[in-house]
């Protein structure tokens, strides 16, 4: 009896392995509800064309990131809170919550060195998205901001995101 025991209390002490997932972003929605996504990316769409040439011939393009773009700025996301207010007109107004401090970021699009675009081409940012994977595998696209006409972000509830809490960073 005292064998089993202490085999339960050494069994109870005994450090947890570390999970095989990585921790989830969690999402909160404008409609209330809240999905947690794991292997989370933020995506740039663009599109970019050679100069001199129609639009017609640009192609679209998406650069993945761990870190907020804004112009030629990078913020980490790691362990930051991004909280996003539609106003009823308007462009949508970005605070990021990091280290204790709120400030408000500029929703400028990003840099064309960050989406890597050569000077020969012209570059139209369109939106800012949040993508990864539900509990149940599930993958799932958010539409955080649109830099330009030809995207419309948040207009249903259901998906209009409100705030993102981002894990620690992978190690």
């Amino acid at each position: 009896m005292a064998g089993l025991l202490l085999a339960t209390l050494l069994l109870v002490q005994a450090p947890l392995p570390p999970p095989s997932e990585p921790l989830p972003a969690l999402v909160y929605l404008a409609d209330g509800t809240s999905v947690p996504l794991y292997w989370w990316q933020l995506s740039y769409e663009f599109v970019a064309w050679p100069e001199g040439s129609s639009p017609e011939m640009g192609t679209v393009g998406r650069r993945e990131s761990a870190e907020l773009w804004m112009g030629k700025t990078r913020r980490t996301a790691s362990r930051a809170t991004l909280e996003i207010e539609r106003p009823e007109s308007g462009r949508p107004r970005l605070f990021l919550l990091a280290e204790g401090r709120r400030s408000e970021l500029k929703p400028d699009p990003p840099a064309r060195e960050l989406l890597q675009v050569g000077r020969d081409s012209v570059l139209l940012a369109r939106s800012l998205d949040l993508y990864g994977r539900t509990l149940t595998g599930t993958r799932r696209d958010f539409c955080l901001l649109s830099y330009s006409a030809t995207v419309t972000c948040g207009s249903d509830p259901a998906q209009r995101v409100t705030r993102i809490e981002f894990p620690p960073a992978s190690r």
